[in-house]
């Protein structure tokens, strides 16, 4: 039945940046991992950090790469996350989520010093070039 995807997609339209509905949405797909894939790639593209509604952008970044490693794809995992830890999010809560899941992931998988770097990486502070950038915006 096709109803419930109409709703969300409806809904979608009424307000992109609903996280909630987002991740609904995805749960419509479970069963069809290409299409999954494909909302999970379109929903961090089109939910804004600065007006996501409905909860944290970073929970879909965070199911999108579980979803990868719940089908055995840790490498297309680690990427989702990489690339989740370069967005601007409304808070910094979020991003230190992400760089705690990014951990967890090494460490669920025993890669232990890829998951000690990537806290030392976390915790560094950023280059001078970046916190001139960053105060100018």
């Amino acid at each position: 039945e096709r109803r419930p995807e109409l709703i969300s997609s409806v809904l979608l339209r009424q307000n992109p940046h609903s996280v909630k509905e987002w991740l609904k949405r995805v749960g419509l797909f479970k069963d069809d991992p290409a299409r999954a894939i494909h909302t999970f790639a379109t929903a961090v593209k089109s939910v804004d950090p600065l007006h996501a509604t409905h909860g944290r952008l970073s929970s879909i970044w965070r199911e999108f790469a579980k979803f990868y490693e719940s089908h055995g794809d840790v490498n297309n995992a680690r990427a989702i996350l990489k690339k989740a830890t370069d967005v601007d999010f409304r808070n910094v809560d979020e991003l230190a989520g992400l760089w705690l899941e990014r951990a967890e992931l090494e460490l669920r998988h025993k890669q232990y010093a890829a998951a000690l770097d990537l806290l030392r990486q976390a915790t560094a502070p950023p280059p001078p070039a970046e916190r001139s950038k960053r105060a100018l915006d």
